[in-house]
């Protein structure tokens, strides 16, 4: 998807700061989950454009590790398959994941309700 899914932060005026980047992490260990605030792009196009788009690097990202292959391209690895046994560990990483963007939203129920709202119009305007 990359950046251009950033764009409705513009029709939306979302601010930056309510932003939640899901992305892949090379330097991140299989399965671990990292947040982190602002900060250098390490060399990844999707926060790249999602920089150029918005003009900001000073958003939230929630880091899913998929580890540095030990030999090849990094460009084909990326793209490639899990293996069988990452692909196991596929459902334990995302139930984690879903409890980071729980936490992410907030216990107010008004807030999620907004929140939802947005990302549910977003995705109906493609």
């Amino acid at each position: 998807m990359r950046g251009v899914c950033c764009k409705g932060d513009l029709f939306f005026k979302i601010n930056i700061d309510e932003v939640l980047v899901v992305h892949d992490d090379l330097e991140t260990e299989f399965g671990s989950i990292k947040i982190k605030h602002g900060g250098g792009l390490a060399g990844h196009n999707g926060l790249r454009s999602i920089k150029d788009l918005t003009g900001s690097s000073n958003f939230k990202r929630l880091a899913i590790g998929i580890s540095r292959p030990s030999r090849g391209s990094v460009a084909n690895y990326v793209l490639e398959r899990f293996t069988p046994q990452e692909e196991s560990e596929l459902d334990i990483i995302f139930k984690e994941t879903e409890n980071y963007f729980t936490k992410f939203l907030g216990d107010d129920d008004e807030t999620k309700g907004k929140k939802v709202v947005i990302l549910q119009q977003g995705r109906e305007k493609r």
